[in-house]
């Protein structure tokens, strides 16, 4: 008994202790000045894996996310869900999609996710459809990343647009 009390003790102060770390930890928004010329720094502090982008943008719109994106926008890319009918997604790029195919390097290094909401039991979807996007966004296809060269218009198209989730999937292999 002794010995069980000891190691959920243990338990305890191990996972107080990383915590206390910053190993678990939330960020907030932090300008890319304060980052200097280390965009990764700026990106993963914002958007990556330990940062508090899935509360700061959950129900809040595109012009939201984009006041706060400091990096130029480049190109994006959109995707459809499997029946062509809602979009799901949305790729910010800071980097040309046709530079990230020349360097043949991988594309998640140079963008951002922008996950739209999803609706809950009961909710309306708010998504974009395809028709409310096709007049201005050719070439969409079921399940199909389509890639466009970023225009400003593309911000007031967006700026309603209601977000589930911002991510930055950095990962360090190919």
């Amino acid at each position: 008994m002794k010995k069980l009390i000891f190691f959920v003790l243990l338990l305890i102060s191990i996972a107080g202790s990383s915590s206390a770390q910053g190993l678990i930890t939330l960020t907030d928004y932090r300008p890319l000045e304060e980052f200097g010329t280390d965009t990764l720094a700026y990106l993963q502090n914002n958007w990556g894996i330990h940062s508090n982008s899935k509360n700061r943008y959950h129900g809040k719109t595109i012009e939201t996310f984009l006041n706060d994106f400091e990096l130029p926008i480049v190109d994006i890319e959109l995707r459809m869900d499997a029946y062509n009918t809602t979009l799901g997604f949305v790729r910010f790029y800071y980097r040309s999609l046709k530079y990230i195919e020349s360097i043949n390097d991988y594309y998640d290094h140079y963008n951002v996710l922008v996950l739209l909401k999803f609706p809950r039991l009961g909710e309306d979807d708010h998504r974009p459809t395809y028709f409310d996007v096709s007049p201005t966004f050719k070439e969409l296809k079921p399940q199909t990343d389509v890639g466009y060269p970023w225009r400003e218009e593309y911000r007031a198209l967006m700026k309603d647009w209601l977000i589930e989730d911002v991510q930055f999937n950095y990962v360090w292999w190919k």
